[in-house]
């Protein structure tokens, strides 16, 4: 009397019966979801694929919500998380407000009898690991350019200790951020690459993910604060993308409100918004900065001891993050420090208080340009505040220093945003008064631009008086 492992017979019923059976089920675990938490879980794998390829990452009052209720009906999250959610944590959340956001893509990929409004992930759980530096660098590799790390002897005396620097000054399109969009472009589905793509940037990741995009054929707009360096506004232009400029408002960060005209632009013309720091592509495509940086000090340089200190430039805190990344892996004694400029030193003071913590818009501005984000990122802070071992912060005067002192030891062109890590080494390295320097071990610094504009204003930088 056990059971019959041969198939059933032609024409009987029991295959329909289960799946009937499985249906009825399905349908009341998921109704009770429903009525308990509000959660709607009946996407498929491939249609969480989908959504997850659309998934807004904001939404974090509607994420709490969703804690909140579960907390307040006892359901434990991990009973979900294990049922449909084993990798990532994503949640379908009702909410009648929000109607157009996710995409016809998302809302085809769910059942419409279930009144799918949204996809909301935690970036603070989201967040990319070294694995996917190192796929990125895999995906990149031919197309980025493999910058130098570059060593001085009349730096290092300067400076009384071995300082090694990568020059991103000399990447594509003159910065680092060339690395982060191309990852994300290159990340793109095509569907989204014939819809095309807009981000709001001071002007570097601007004029990066142009040329990512016009190399891939990818429409490309580019929103910039109208006081953005003119030669990064030409640049943008020159790769293929549509300049918009943001007006300066008084007292309101510049970066503010072009986020907010970017994502005004994007609703109106069903534009991929791509964020300059927050986006997991874009932090993985920076982190290849540190780990080609820790490749070439060991093979090149024959470095045994782990730098003891890597200094990098911080604005919302994608580049630090990503290096962060690639550093704990590949160097896990190396002390990262981010290099804030003044008056712009969010992560300083979100690392104090434990959280992020927006910056008052009363900033008078900062030769700094490209450092100058509100707030760290959600994703990037949430790296950054267990990978990094403290900030520095330097002013525009020690920035000038900086760049002089490149380009006479290093022959090296730096705007004052990729200076700041050389000005932060110049500073640890130099007693003052009666405070002795910080130790003497080797420093690695990222040297992260280059795109002072014109000649007659890296003149100006200089202290030229005519030119």
């Amino acid at each position: 009397t056990g059971i019959s492992k041969t198939p059933p017979c032609p024409g009987t019923r029991r295959p329909s019966i289960v799946r009937a059976l499985v249906r009825s089920l399905a349908r009341l675990f998921h109704c009770y979801l429903r009525r308990r938490i509000g959660v709607v879980t009946t996407a498929g794998c491939a249609g969480l694929q989908a959504a997850r390829l659309q998934a807004v990452s904001g939404g974090m009052s509607s994420w709490g919500g969703i804690l909140e209720r579960m907390n307040q009906t006892r359901m434990p999250t991990h009973w979900i998380h294990r049922i449909h959610f084993p990798r990532r944590h994503y949640w379908v959340h009702k909410d009648p407000n929000e109607r157009q956001i996710g995409g016809e893509r998302i809302r085809r990929s769910l059942s419409s009898k279930m009144e799918v409004r949204r996809i909301i992930s935690t970036p603070e759980d989201d967040i990319p690991d070294f694995s996917e530096v190192m796929s990125a660098a895999r995906r990149m590799k031919g197309v980025v350019a493999r910058t130098p790390v570059i060593e001085s002897l009349a730096l290092n005396a300067l400076l009384g200790r071995r300082i090694f620097v990568k020059a991103e000054c000399l990447q594509k399109t003159g910065t680092f951020k060339f690395r982060g969009a191309l990852n994300r472009t290159m990340s793109l589905s095509p569907e989204e690459k014939k819809r095309g793509v807009i981000a709001f940037s001071s002007g570097n990741f601007g004029q990066g993910l142009a040329a990512a995009a016009s190399s891939m054929n990818v429409p490309c707009t580019i929103v910039m604060p109208e006081d953005a360096p003119k030669g990064k506004q030409d640049r943008a232009r020159l790769y293929g993308a549509t300049v918009r400029l943001s007006p300066v408002v008084p007292g309101v960060n510049r970066e503010v409100t072009a986020a907010k005209m970017a994502e005004d632009i994007s609703a109106q013309k069903n534009l991929v918004l791509l964020h300059p720091f927050e986006d997991r592509n874009v932090i993985a495509g920076q982190g290849t900065v540190a780990l080609e940086m820790a490749q070439e000090l060991r093979e090149t340089f024959s470095l045994e001891e782990d730098p003891e200190f890597l200094l990098v430039p911080t604005g919302g805190g994608g580049l630090v993050s990503g290096c962060v990344l690639a550093m704990r892996r590949l160097m896990p004694t190396t002390k990262i420090i981010a290099v804030e400029p003044a008056g712009y030193d969010d992560h300083r003071i979100s690392l104090e208080r434990g959280e992020r913590v927006a910056l008052e818009a009363t900033n008078s501005g900062s030769t700094m340009d490209a450092l100058q984000a509100s707030a760290p990122g959600i994703r990037s802070f949430a790296i950054n505040k267990k990978g990094l071992e403290g900030v520095i912060v330097v002013n525009d005067k020690e920035a000038r220093e900086a760049m002089k002192i490149a380009f006479e030891t290093l022959s090296l062109v730096l705007e004052p945003s990729g200076a700041c890590g050389l000005a932060a080494a110049i500073a640890m390295s130099t007693k003052k008064g009666d405070n002795e320097r910080l130790s003497d071990g080797s420093i690695a610094i990222v040297a992260s631009g280059g795109n002072v504009g014109s000649v007659e204003r890296f003149a100006k930088l200089m202290g030229c008086k005519q030119y």
